[in-house]
């Protein structure tokens, strides 16, 4: 009951070594279904069907491998944490909560409606914490709602 996430990552591999295996069988087919016959009639020297199951090989090689050769870049998922600032009353409060949260690691963007009593910050998860986010607005004396 723990894991049924490996169940949707087991369906998300299979899927993609089925197409890799079609995209495999479909590149082995294009080299060697003209490469062969061509050979075998005559019509050009073996040497050149030897050397287009070579380049089927290492197209089906390449194909299998590239995606794994190199490894993808992470991104780190953007959240969004909207909070209710009780006692935020103008710009410049607005102003301090943007300049002690702007300064956490992982914090991109700070925007708020003074109006309405609203801050909206935008991190990077796994790298800001919300609590910290939190415990920073606090600590400029703001009440959170």
């Amino acid at each position: 009951g723990e894991r049924l996430g490996a169940v949707l990552d087991a369906y998300h591999i299979s899927r993609s070594s089925y197409g890799k295996t079609v995209q495999n069988l479909a590149l082995a087919f294009a080299f060697n279904g003209i490469g062969v016959p061509l050979a075998v009639t005559g019509l050009v020297h073996p040497i050149w069907a030897m050397v287009a199951m070579v380049a089927s090989v290492s197209t089906v090689l390449g194909n299998s491998f590239g995606g794994r050769l190199l490894p993808r870049p992470r991104r780190d998922r953007r959240t969004q944490l909207t909070l209710r600032i009780a006692n935020m009353h103008c710009e410049h409060c607005l102003a301090l909560i943007r300049q002690a949260v702007g300064k956490l690691q992982g914090v991109e963007k700070v925007t708020g409606d003074p109006a309405r009593q609203v801050v909206t910050i935008t991190y990077r998860g796994g790298v800001a914490d919300p609590d910290g986010i939190r415990e920073a607005i606090i600590e400029q004396g703001f009440r959170i709602a």
